[in-house]
């Protein structure tokens, strides 16, 4: 009987601490680790939210780098992380879906445990290098089709930019030579050298090269144009039915106790709600606020999933 009290008791402790724990975190520094290279889209948003982090949830966001594998070397490194709450992958949810749809790994979104989807970019643009010589979405069109796969579009497999060229190339009724040209900072590298004719870039990492005529912006991506853009053409708007917004997901590892996850959603939704970040977003990023709780992330990425089946043959091809 006293046996029974006494493992009844450490039960209780045990359960007690795991709650107060939980609801104490986070009590150090926490870690995002990014898909991308530094500045990208996806690490400029991420360091954006560091900038507030501290003041919202007391200790500092840290962010850590790490490119490649198409956004695996990251997403593998925070699912075999202890689930502690002090790492958590930050990236678009592609590379939470499409990757294991490509082979690249053989995990997805479900391997994790999803917080909170911490924004949302509609600013994602078709860009043509200076060297491709083409100078608007019907200059692209007619190449395309008098020269099939011969433009060279840059990507990163794995990554919703991909999806984005085959949607293109179906809407368009064009065929596309398709490269893997790495993460959006990468894609920006090749167009400034020609080393690739088009890329799918958000806006404010090629804005300046448009205004310098180093780059020649086609069409936005989003489903009608954007205030704070310059003048350019939607997709939509030159007669083909294509959209195309990037969310950014934040993914801890499988087994983080839901409180954790619960309050990283409000952390976030606290820092969105500050006029100082929106301002911030808003000219800096050229991005409105957006937020998703854990139920609603879930959904997402659970439609996000569906979106992309038909693709699925040709995402694995693209691999070989």
């Amino acid at each position: 009987m006293k046996t029974r009290t006494i493992l009844a008791s450490l039960i209780t402790c045990s359960l007690s601490f795991s709650a107060y724990a939980a609801t104490d975190w986070p009590t150090k520094p926490v870690e995002f680790v990014i898909t991308a290279s530094a500045g990208g889209d996806t690490d400029m948003n991420a360091r954006l939210l560091a900038k507030y982090f501290k003041e919202v949830a007391g200790v500092p966001l840290v962010i850590t780098n790490m490119p490649g594998s198409a956004g695996s070397i990251a997403t593998t490194n925070v699912k075999n992380a202890a689930a502690d709450g002090t790492k958590a992958v930050f990236c678009h949810t592609g590379h939470m879906v499409i990757n294991k749809m490509t082979g690249i790994v053989d995990y997805n979104y479900k391997d994790f445990d999803i917080a909170t989807i911490a924004g949302m970019n509609r600013t994602y643009v078709l860009t043509a290098s200076k060297k491709s010589g083409i100078n608007s979405l019907d200059d692209l069109i007619a190449k395309a089709k008098a020269e099939p796969g011969k433009v060279i579009y840059g990507t990163e497999f794995g990554g919703l930019t991909y999806t984005q060229g085959l949607k293109l190339e179906q809407m368009a009724g064009i065929k596309l030579k398709t490269v893997d040209a790495g993460t959006a900072a990468d894609r920006v590298i090749g167009l400034l050298s020609g080393r690739i004719d088009l890329g799918v870039v958000a806006y404010s990492a090629v804005k300046d090269y448009q205004t310098t005529g180093k780059m020649t912006i086609l069409a936005q991506g989003g489903p009608e144009r954007n205030p704070l853009f310059g003048d350019f053409p939607t997709f939509v708007e030159k007669g083909i039915n294509y959209t195309s917004e990037f969310p950014y997901v934040v993914a801890f590892p499988k087994g983080t106790n839901p409180e954790i996850l619960q309050k990283m959603g409000e952390i976030i939704k606290k820092i969105q709600d500050n006029p100082k970040y929106q301002e911030e977003l808003r000219t800096s990023l050229q991005q409105e606020p957006f937020w998703l709780d854990r139920d609603q992330a879930n959904a997402y990425l659970d439609k996000t999933q569906q979106e992309l089946e038909p693709f699925k043959d040709m995402l694995k091809s693209a691999k070989k």
